[in-house]
C-alpha cells in the first residue's frame, strides 16, 4: 500500500492505493479511520478532511480531501532550527491531543512528523490519522501501532492485550517523547541515528539503555513527567500551569 498526496487549489488529495488486490481490505481499513477519525474530533488542532471518502475500488485506490497547510512539521522545525513560541506550542500540543482523548480516539501513531506548524497562523495541527482507532472504557486489542522511537515499550514486549487506559497513554507517552525531541534533538532513549532507527534496533537498544526524559528546561521537563507519570485518565487541568500563560 502506497500513498499519493498533492497540492490542488489549496486542498490536500490523498490518494491511498493498493499495490494488489490482497491489501484492498488494509487499504479501506486506512482510509476510513482517517477520514472518520476527522470528520469525528472537532479541533482547530487537526486537519479537516473536506467533502466525502471517495473510491474507485476499480483503479484501487481512496481519496481523502484535505485542508492544506502551509507550514512545517515538527521534524523539520526541530532539524532546520526554525524558531517558535514555546509556551503557545507546548499549550497547543496538549489541548490538540485533549481534543483527541475527548473524543474518545486515539491517534496510534503521534511522531514529529504527524505534527505540523504554522508559522503565519502560531499553530499546530495533528495530521495523518491512517491508525487513528476510537475507542471505549472496554476496548482491547491486540493491534500494535507506531513508528520506533515514539512508541512505549510496552508495544514491544510479548503482552498480548492492551485496555483502554494502555491505549489512551502510550499516545501521551508519544507526545511527551515528541517534546523531548523537539528540544533536544532527541528522543527518551537516545539513538545517535534517528532516521535509521528500525523496529529490531530499537527493540535491542531499549534491553540496555534506560530512557532519560530530561530536556535541561525546567517547564518542558514538568510536562513530559506529567504526560507519563500515569495510566489514569487525561485530566488537561493539571497542565493549568502552562494553559494558562
Amino acid at each position: 500500500m502506497s500513498t499519493i498526496i498533492y497540492n490542488a487549489n489549496d486542498v490536500i488529495i490523498k490518494h491511498i492505493i493498493d499495490k494488489n488486490i490482497i491489501e484492498k481490505t488494509t487499504t479501506y481499513k486506512v482510509a476510513t479511520a482517517e477520514y472518520n477519525a476527522l470528520k469525528n474530533i472537532n479541533s482547530v488542532y487537526i486537519r479537516k478532511a473536506l467533502g466525502e471518502l471517495k473510491s474507485t475500488v476499480w483503479d484501487g485506490y481512496y481519496k481523502i480531501e484535505l485542508e492544506y497547510i502551509d507550514g512545517y512539521t515538527l521534524n523539520e522545525i526541530q532539524f532546520k532550527n526554525i524558531s517558535f513560541p514555546k509556551d503557545k506550542l507546548l499549550n497547543q500540543l496538549l489541548l490538540g491531543y485533549n481534543d483527541i482523548y475527548q473524543a474518545k480516539y486515539i491517534h496510534r501513531d503521534i511522531k514529529p512528523e504527524n505534527i505540523m506548524w504554522i508559522p503565519t497562523e502560531e499553530k499546530i495541527k495533528y495530521i495523518d490519522f491512517g491508525y487513528a482507532k476510537k475507542i471505549s472504557h472496554f476496548t482491547i486489542t491486540t493491534k500494535k501501532k507506531g513508528t520506533p522511537l515514539f512508541i512505549h515499550p510496552e508495544l514491544l514486549s510479548d503482552k498480548q492485550f492492551l485496555m483502554s487506559n494502555d491505549l489512551y497513554y502510550y499516545d501521551r507517552y508519544s507526545l511527551a517523547c515528541v517534546i523531548k525531541y523537539l528540544f533536544t534533538g532527541k528522543t527518551f532513549y537516545e539513538m545517535d541515528n534517528i532516521e535509521n532507527a528500525s523496529l529490531p534496533k530499537y527493540k535491542e537498544y531499549i534491553k540496555n539503555n534506560p530512557p532519560n526524559y530530561n530536556t535541561h528546561d525546567c517547564l518542558v521537563n514538568r510536562i513530559i513527567i506529567d504526560l507519563i507519570k500515569s495510566k489514569d485518565d487525561f485530566d488537561i487541568n493539571t497542565f493549568s500551569y502552562i494553559l494558562d500563560n
